[in-house]
């Protein structure tokens, strides 16, 4: 009796033990199952379209050197409009009032001022900007902006179609898929880019560690990531150079260029202007036929061995150092006042910019930032100021709506990205607008 007994607990324990085996190798079938899942979902969805580009998302750039695959923040460019060409613009335009126009991907120039703006479109198109991104562009709003040179510097800022700025809720503002200016002369400050977005001020202790100053020269082509802070410093040239005809103050010393940014749907800011033709339809061939044929030179950034032919600029014990209050967007009237407000400090090494401008007349310099250089002071440290109320013109906002669902498509969904602040909201439930 009794060996029954411990025979039938035996076997009681037994099949309690194998029952706990089985759901034991149950639920690691079951774990095994779920993660071969989630590693065949991952394997085979489908990529964002910017990743078709061939640039990896985890680069901070996404702009390309011409002829490399070199990831760069900017390509300054000599030869795709000759300083002769340059020159007929500043002399057929020069006296022209500003506004911002556009020119669309397929439109047919109509004088001389459209035909350089097709001719660096399609540059930009088929050398600077990655494939899949520079199959969505639409066209460019441009304008002519001329800056006399009594004035230190031009307004610090980010890129963006000021029309449809805070049209839509928690985004302040978009930038272009592309910006450039192309200098029509020789005169004028530098135009100066630093490595700082409109993400890095959700961090008061976020500071830009790079900053490039792109001298200008009659046909010289700049095209820059639009996320970048940038304005001018005509203070940082020479008062006065032998080589020019005009000092500092003078009526022809005045900064005289061609802005484009690049866009998948006619900006709204552009909306309400028509541009009206100047009279000269093509290029006089008296300008240019000096010229040798167009041949565009792009000093490389960062070849093959890591090099690269720009100037370095560094600001040593006992230099001449200039400091700066630069005028940024938290002077003005601009929206973007409302985006963190801050006043910014930047100190350069003035004497060593301008032997190099002796020496090489129109240069691009790099500049590395450390904590002595510059210096950002925040009314309010750490806090987003937004603007009272969004803009709500039902026009803007269709634009507005349109140019993030293609940021969605083409661009990774982070703060750092091309998506301005706000766009991974929006991009989460853009099916729903």
């Amino acid at each position: 009796m009794s060996w029954d007994v411990r025979g039938q607990f035996g076997r009681g324990y037994f099949c309690m033990a194998r029952a706990r085996s089985c759901a034991w190798h149950g639920t690691l079938l079951f774990v095994v199952c779920f993660l071969a899942c989630v590693i065949s979902v991952f394997l085979f969805l489908p990529r964002r379209a910017f990743s078709a580009t061939g640039t990896s998302h985890r680069a901070k750039w996404y702009l390309r050197e011409p002829g490399t695959d070199c990831a760069v923040p900017f390509v300054a460019a000599d030869g795709v409009l000759r300083p002769g060409e340059a020159a007929q613009l500043h002399a057929a335009y020069s006296g022209r009032s500003e506004g911002e126009f556009w020119f669309g991907r397929s439109d047919e120039p109509r004088d001389i001022l459209e035909e350089a703006i097709h001719r660096l479109l399609v540059y930009d198109l088929q050398h600077i900007l990655p494939g899949g991104v520079a199959a969505t562009v639409a066209g460019v709003s441009w304008r002519i902006i001329y800056l006399n040179n009594s004035r230190p510097q031009h307004t610090f800022h980010f890129d963006s179609d000021e029309a449809t700025d805070y049209a839509m809720e928690d985004i302040p503002l978009i930038h272009p898929l592309l910006s450039t200016v192309t200098y029509l002369s020789d005169l004028g400050g530098p135009t100066v880019l630093m490595n700082y977005t409109m993400a890095d001020p959700e961090d008061p202790l976020k500071l830009p560690s790079n900053m490039w100053l792109v001298m200008p020269r009659a046909g010289k082509h700049l095209a820059f990531d639009p996320r970048l802070l940038h304005g001018v410093l005509s203070a940082l040239r020479s008062p006065c150079v032998s080589s020019l005809a005009g000092c500092a103050g003078s009526s022809r010393d005045s900064r005289f260029v061609l802005g484009m940014n690049f866009w998948e749907v006619r900006s709204a800011e552009s909306r309400p202007n028509e541009y009206r033709p100047g009279s000269l339809r093509h290029f006089s061939a008296a300008g240019s036929a000096s010229e040798a044929e167009s041949e565009v030179r792009v000093p490389t950034m960062c070849g093959a061995a890591g090099g690269q032919d720009r100037r370095v600029i560094s600001a040593s014990p006992g230099e001449n150092v200039q400091r700066f209050e630069l005028q940024t967007f938290g002077f003005g009237k601009d929206v973007r006042e409302l985006w963190h407000p801050m006043d910014i400090f930047l100190k350069v090494p003035r004497l060593q910019l301008l032997d190099f401008e002796h020496a090489e007349r129109g240069g691009t310099y790099d500049y590395t930032l450390d904590a002595s250089a510059i210096e950002y002071v925040y009314d309010h440290p750490g806090r987003k100021v937004q603007a009272a109320r969004t803009n709500f013109d039902k026009v803007a906002h269709a634009i507005a709506v349109k140019m993030l669902r293609n940021r969605c498509e083409l661009f990774e969904l982070n703060a750092s990205a091309m998506n301005p602040p706000g766009a991974v909201k929006f991009c989460s439930r853009a099916d729903e607008l």
